[in-house]
C-alpha cells in the first residue's frame, strides 16, 4: 500500500471503526466487571475498568472490499470468536465466558496503545504480526495513539 492509499483509506477504517465503537456504546461492559478470576493476575485495575466487552452474535468486521481493500476480502468475511477496535473487544456470545479470550483481546487493547515498529520508513504500515485480525487491521492502519 504507498503512502497516498493509506492517506485516503485511514479515514474511512477509523470512521467505521469510531460508528461501530458508538453504535454498541450502550452495550459495552468493563470488563473488570464480568468477574473473571485471574484477570487482575495480570492486568491492572485501571485496564480491566477502562478496557470494555460487548458480547455479540457475530464480531462486526468493516467493510474492507467496499472501501477498495479487496485483498481483506476473505479477511472481512470471516468467522472470528473476538476483535478489538481501539479500547472495546467484541466476543461472540458463545464464547463470552472464555476467560483466556478476554485475556486474548487485553492483550490486543494495549496494543492498540502501543506505538508499532517501522520496517521500511518509507510506509506508513508496519508488517502484520501473524495470527491476529485486529492485529492485522491495526499494522494495516498505522501506529497511532488512542486521543482521548
Amino acid at each position: 500500500m504507498t503512502p497516498e492509499e493509506f492517506r485516503t483509506l485511514y479515514p474511512h477504517v477509523i470512521g467505521w471503526i469510531h460508528q461501530t465503537l458508538s453504535v454498541h456504546e450502550k452495550a459495552a461492559k468493563a470488563v473488570g466487571s464480568l468477574g473473571f478470576p485471574r484477570l487482575s493476575r495480570y492486568f491492572g485495575n485501571e485496564l480491566l475498568t477502562w478496557a470494555k466487552v460487548v458480547v455479540i452474535d457475530r464480531v462486526p468486521m468493516p467493510p474492507l472490499s467496499a472501501m477498495g481493500l479487496s485483498r481483506f476480502a476473505e479477511y472481512e468475511h470471516g468467522d472470528y470468536e473476538g476483535i478489538t477496535y481501539l479500547d472495546t473487544f467484541f466476543v461472540k456470545r458463545r464464547s463470552a465466558a472464555a476467560e483466556r479470550l478476554h485475556f486474548h483481546e487485553l492483550i490486543h487493547v494495549i496494543q492498540w496503545r502501543l506505538p508499532l515498529p517501522r520496517t521500511d520508513p518509507r510506509h506508513p504500515v508496519a508488517v502484520a504480526r501473524p495470527g491476529s485480525v485486529s492485529c492485522n487491521l491495526r499494522c494495516w492502519l498505522g501506529d497511532f495513539r488512542l486521543s482521548r
